[in-house]
């Protein structure tokens, strides 16, 4: 009998691809969701009752343990365009232009309007899913983001040991999700039950239903703002001092197909050993700016780049007043995976779109 993966959010994003990933893998997949259920592949929870959690667990686990994959939540997750459809999507898109792409209409940001709602499912319902999986002896992999350290010059990059920092609501939720889950798993008899990984921005295929504003369709819109304006209108600035790491939604689900077999295998020998380490991180190798991101994307749909300009957000008043506060750089290391013979490999960004 096929090994079974539990995927919460598999209607998202980052669910859908690690759900993906199992089912490559033949694993039995099964995924849940709240507002976008499609019975049987993907059945209805709600992470947010406690009792809904008992269910779905009860329901799902057979004689062999399931695994537990938890992507980044929909509250401060990030979705991704496929820049191969942009050309003959800019006219059908129905997203606000920006002059400004820096920190404008990003999740992080709804964590800092709505920090209870943020620790509501990134904290709360996360420590009650790891706690009745631990119950269950079930593997939970909790995924994380690179925004739990500070991201000040001169730290990066971090191992899974740095002291973290959070610079926003959205990275502390995250951190004290990460707090819930090694602190409901942390019984000695069990083996690793519970285990982090830390991912950075990312990017893959999106649906149709996919419609909420990111930071990558904010820049898609810059450049194609940019590419309409007359040469005496003020250009579209850029954020071109932010350091990201943009990460392809397909390498982290097979970084978790890999995880998964590992912890799992030693918690089905019920060896009870603490030797598999409980925080991993993955990411890319591709550096870039937001400015660096929109000449990528400019370049592949033919429009032209002189009309959007490098843009310092530390050098901004405005930006300055911001409550959100963004990290200069918060790239992961990643030797903690390497360590475990899984592959860091990772899709090019440009090549990908």
């Amino acid at each position: 009998m096929a090994p079974k993966a539990l995927v919460t959010g598999a209607s998202g994003l980052l669910g859908r691809e690690v759900a993906k990933s199992f089912e490559y893998a033949h694993w039995e997949v099964v995924g849940t969701g709240l507002t976008r259920p499609n019975p049987p592949s993907i059945i209805k929870l709600d992470l947010l009752n406690g009792e809904d959690i008992k269910r779905v667990l009860d329901e799902e686990k057979s004689a062999q343990r399931i695994l537990l994959v938890l992507p980044v939540q929909p509250l401060c997750s990030e979705l991704r365009l496929n820049i191969g459809k942009i050309h003959n999507d800019f006219e059908h898109m129905n997203y606000q232009a920006y002059s400004t792409i820096g920190a404008a209409n990003r999740f992080p940001d709804s964590c800092t309007k709505d920090p209870d709602a943020a620790r509501a499912i990134n904290v709360v319902s996360t420590g009650t899913l790891a706690s009745e999986a631990y119950k269950r002896s079930i593997v939970l992999i909790y995924i994380s983001t690179d925004y739990v350290f500070s991201g000040k010059p001169g730290e990066a990059p971090y191992t899974t040991s740095s002291p973290t920092g959070p610079p926003n609501v959205y990275g502390e939720t995250k951190l004290e999700g990460e707090q819930a889950v090694l602190e409901a798993t942390k019984g000695a008899d069990k083996g690793v039950l519970g285990v982090i990984l830390r991912v950075p921005v990312l990017y893959g295929r999106p649906e149709a239903t996919d419609t909420a504003p990111s930071a990558v369709y904010a820049i898609v819109e810059a450049v194609r703002k940019a590419g309409r304006l007359k040469e005496s209108e003020a250009s579209v600035k850029v954020d071109d001092y932010g350091i990201r790491f943009p990460t392809a939604t397909e390498d982290v689900g097979r970084v978790c197909v890999d995880i998964a077999k590992l912890y799992s295998e030693q918690a089905k020998a019920g060896s009870g050993q603490n030797d598999l380490p409980r925080i991993l991180q993955f990411s890319s190798s591709d550096k870039y700016t937001k400015y660096d991101m929109a000449k990528v994307f400019a370049d592949i749909v033919g429009l032209p780049t002189n009309k959007i300009a490098a843009w310092d957000p530390t050098k901004d008043e405005e930006e300055a007043k911001s409550t959100t506060v963004r990290p200069y750089n918060t790239q992961l290391d990643t030797s903690a995976l390497k360590n475990l013979g899984i592959s860091t490999s990772s899709l090019n960004f440009v090549a990908w779109w």
